[in-house]
C-alpha cells in the first residue's frame, strides 16, 4: 500500500515537471527541436504542441530512452508530414499522424551519438523547409 502511495506521488510529481518543463521551453520563440531524454509519449507530444501554439514555427522533441537506443518523438507545425516521413526513413522510424502533429519512435544508430545525430537531422530538414 505504502509503495503504490510512493508510486503514485513519483507519477504525479513527474507530471508536474514536465508540466514546467513545457511552460519554460514554449517561451523560448523560432524554430525548435529539443532533445528531453525520458519524456514520456503524451509529454513529447504536448510539449511540441505548446511550443508551435507559442511560437508559430515548426518544432520537434526528441526523447532517447535509458539505453539511448531508441526515442519517441513528436514534431508539430503545419504540415508537418514530410518531415515525419524523412525522420522515419532516416531511423528506422514508425509514426504519423495528421499535418500538424507526428509522433512516432526512432531506432538510434548508437547510444553516444544516436540522439544528437537525429536532432541535427531535423534541424537540417527543418532549415530546409520540411515542417
Amino acid at each position: 500500500e505504502t509503495a503504490l502511495a510512493n508510486l503514485g506521488e513519483a507519477r504525479w510529481r513527474a507530471a508536474a515537471l514536465q508540466k514546467t518543463l513545457c511552460a519554460q521551453l514554449a517561451a523560448r520563440s523560432g524554430t525548435a527541436v529539443y532533445t528531453v531524454p525520458g519524456l514520456d509519449a503524451a509529454g513529447a507530444g504536448a510539449l511540441a504542441r505548446r511550443l508551435f501554439a507559442e511560437s508559430g514555427a515548426p518544432c520537434a522533441v526528441l526523447a532517447p530512452d535509458a539505453s539511448g537506443t531508441a526515442a519517441r518523438y513528436a514534431l508539430a507545425g503545419t504540415d508537418v508530414r514530410a518531415l515525419c516521413k524523412a525522420l522515419n526513413a532516416a531511423f528506422a522510424g514508425r509514426g504519423g499522424g495528421p499535418a500538424g502533429l507526428c509522433q512516432g519512435s526512432l531506432v538510434l544508430p548508437d547510444a553516444k551519438t544516436g540522439a544528437a545525430r537525429a536532432e541535427a537531422f531535423v534541424r537540417r530538414e527543418l532549415e530546409q523547409g520540411r515542417g
